[in-house]
Formats: structure tokens, C-alpha cells, sequence
């Protein structure tokens, strides 16, 4: 009974220090994001987001702040400037550009979030763009019919029409 205890406790206290090991490098890698994140921030860079690719690198989204202000204002109560339907299409040609030009491709989210700046000025009001997540089709070698959004990644279209190409944070 003794050596169960023992087992036990030895289990217990290997998988506690793990678990310390683990969320010790996920507090290390964040430190590092927020790091890359204000030097870009620094340097005039408007963050939009940061995204965990599973499995893959973090990607920072970020705009120029000229890019921001040639982006055209919105203020949800119309049309916007770029159209559901232009700005779906300029998500899949880049898509394309970086799988294949035969690659089927299909909408699986569409969003517009708004550009936000913490500043004194109202410059930056009512300037949106489009988060565009594509799903490409699963080869027929896979032996399954589907979508997946795997190695799809989102793409980031300012009402201009500028695709923003993400910032790949390296470890």
C-alpha cells in the first residue's frame, strides 16, 4: 500500500511540475508577443489583432497609420465603402496567390470589426475593416468530403481594399 502512496504521490508532484513548466513558457511566449506588439506600436503601427495560428506561429495584423487614414469612413448605417461581395473576392485572390490558383475555396465567417486607437483626436473614428476566414476543399486523397479552414489563414481587408499581410512573430 505504502509504494501506491508512494506512486501516487510521485505522479502528482510530476505532473504539478509540468503543469508550473508549462504555464511558465506560455507566460514567456505571451511577455514576447507583447513585446513584438509594442515595437510595432512604436514604430506607428496600428494593431488590429493578434492570432495563435494552430498549429503554427502568432500573427500580428497590424496597419500603417497612413494606411488607416486613406481607409475610407464608415458608419454602419449604410452600404460601406467595399462591398461584401469585393472584398470576398479580394480575400480569395490572395488566397489563391499563396495555395494555388485551382484551389476551391469557400466563405466560412465574414466580419467588420473597427479599427481602434486610443487617441485624442477623432481621426481614426468609424474606419473599419473585414476580417475574411476562407475554407479551402479537403483533397479526395484524404478519403473525406469537406471543407476545413485548415492552413487557410484569415485575411485582413482594410474598405480600400488593402489586404493587410500579417507580421509572423518568431520565437
Amino acid at each position: 500500500m505504502k509504494s501506491m502512496t508512494r506512486l501516487a504521490l510521485f505522479l502528482f508532484f510530476a505532473a504539478s511540475t509540468l503543469a508550473n513548466e508549462q504555464q511558465r513558457d506560455a507566460r514567456e511566449r505571451w511577455r514576447h508577443i507583447q513585446g513584438e506588439e509594442q515595437n510595432l506600436q512604436q514604430e506607428g503601427w496600428i494593431i488590429l489583432r493578434t492570432q495563435q495560428v494552430a498549429p503554427g506561429p502568432t500573427l500580428i495584423y497590424a496597419a500603417t497609420r497612413e494606411q488607416a487614414l486613406r481607409n475610407p469612413r464608415w458608419d454602419g448605417r449604410n452600404d460601406p465603402p467595399l462591398g461584401l461581395g469585393k472584398a470576398i473576392e479580394i480575400a480569395e485572390d490572395h488566397v489563391r496567390k499563396q495555395l494555388s490558383e485551382n484551389e476551391q475555396l469557400r466563405l466560412s465567417s465574414i466580419t467588420a470589426e473597427q479599427i481602434y486607437v486610443m487617441s485624442f483626436s477623432n481621426r481614426f473614428d468609424n474606419r473599419w475593416y473585414y476580417v475574411i476566414v476562407l475554407m479551402k476543399r479537403i483533397p479526395e486523397e484524404k478519403n473525406v468530403k469537406g471543407w476545413t479552414a485548415e492552413g487557410v489563414p484569415p485575411v485582413y481587408v482594410l474598405m480600400d481594399g488593402t489586404v493587410i499581410e500579417p507580421k509572423v512573430v518568431r520565437e
